[in-house]
């Protein structure tokens, strides 16, 4: 049960690399095929050795020790399962952080590009389009809250 609870950062890691590729696509203009050729692969595998190394270090001690019905990693010495558990929830920490700013960077990216058009367009186009950029630019945030929040949930 303890080795299945932390093997959960492969998922949470998951969550990070999606979140780094929007951003790498809307943010900085790569393509799906740059990305795949230059991270994806490399991605998968880190986070495939990760996700079963993370788990198996208590494993291999004989750490997970049955306590309210959850196992939990109790490796020996005492300092050694607090330094371990500080590193898990601190790269939590910083996966939730990097996905938010990942989403508030692209939700900017594609209000200032609206922005950059709409000033391009006439008086009357203005008027017409302004409901459907309002709407677009509406639609992507709602969009992004949910990925976001879905992903606190779960974790947090």
């Amino acid at each position: 049960q303890g080795f299945f609870f932390f093997m959960g950062i492969g998922t949470a890691m998951y969550q990070f690399t999606l979140s780094l590729q929007m951003l790498l696509l809307v943010t900085f203009m790569w393509t799906p095929k740059k990305f795949e050729r230059l991270l994806e692969y490399k991605l998968h595998a880190f986070i495939g050795v990760i996700a079963v190394v993370v788990p198996s270090l208590p494993l291999f001690f004989g750490g997970y020790i049955p306590q309210c019905g959850m196992c939990d990693a109790a490796l020996l010495p005492y300092w050694c399962a607090n330094v371990y558990k500080i590193i898990i929830w601190a790269s939590f920490s910083f996966i939730s952080l990097f996905c938010t700013g990942a989403m508030v960077s692209v939700y900017r990216t594609v209000y200032l590009e609206e922005q950059k058009m709409d000033q391009y367009r006439s008086q009357s186009e203005r008027n017409e389009e302004k409901e459907k950029i309002d709407s677009e630019s509406k639609r992507i945030q709602k969009t992004l809250l949910l990925y976001t929040s879905s992903f606190y949930i779960c974790w947090i």
